[in-house]
């Protein structure tokens, strides 16, 4: 019930347009532009395949989304109840996984939150995620590391020798010249090719939707 309703919701919440200075911070934050932008398209346009989203039915199927999702957040509140845990005296797999999902719901900062919204509803369950964060993350996160047993050993440097300059011919740097710029050609057309691609991909998709209408 989690990851078919409130993980379908989260990806359709996340991979929304409002939210994807989100989306591109947290997965695709350290690569270069354009390659940040162009994988953000591809996996952008995956999960809207994978959620089933097209033109003429995205308020349909979010709408969807939504009611199923709070029914699902209803249901976990009433089962949770007052208890610690879901399933017995310790914690559990069921309690990992929904203490990930709502501890992303609550810190990340996304807008026009629906999942948000419905999880601040219910008291208990918040209270529940605040209590397992103190006692298991926050607890872990101030305990000391533990110490490598293993120890490099320290590193004496070498006497310092005198080199004499080495003179460079008009054939080094000549070949040198060529090779920086046979990468950089190399690169340049990687990106065009990602670029590209990721362009088609959405063409595609497009002209898919479009028949999809004529046939209608």
């Amino acid at each position: 019930m989690i990851w078919s309703h409130l993980h379908s919701m989260l990806l359709c919440e996340l991979w929304d347009l409002d939210n994807s200075r989100v989306a591109q911070h947290i997965y695709f934050s350290s690569l270069p532009w354009p390659l940040n932008k162009i994988l953000y398209w591809k996996q952008q346009l995956n999960n809207w395949n994978y959620l089933g989203l097209k033109k003429g039915n995205i308020e349909q199927v979010n709408e969807k989304m939504e009611r199923k999702a709070t029914e699902a957040y209803a249901s976990l509140s009433t089962f949770l109840g007052d208890k610690k845990f879901f399933l017995s005296a310790r914690p559990s797999s069921l309690d990992a996984v929904f203490l990930s999902h709502a501890l992303f719901i609550m810190k990340a900062p996304l807008e026009n939150s629906h999942l948000k919204e419905e999880l601040n509803r219910h008291s208990n369950l918040v209270s529940y995620v605040e209590n397992l964060q103190r006692e298991f993350l926050d607890a872990q996160g101030s305990a000391p590391l533990a110490k490598s047993i293993y120890k490099r050993p320290k590193r004496v440097p070498a006497p310092l020798r005198h080199r004499p300059p080495v003179q460079r011919t008009e054939k080094v740097k000549n070949a040198k010249w060529r090779s920086k710029w046979f990468l950089a050609a190399q690169a340049a057309s990687v990106i065009l090719a990602l670029y590209a691609w990721g362009i088609s991909a959405i063409e595609i998709v497009e002209e898919d939707d479009e028949d999809s209408f004529d046939a209608d």
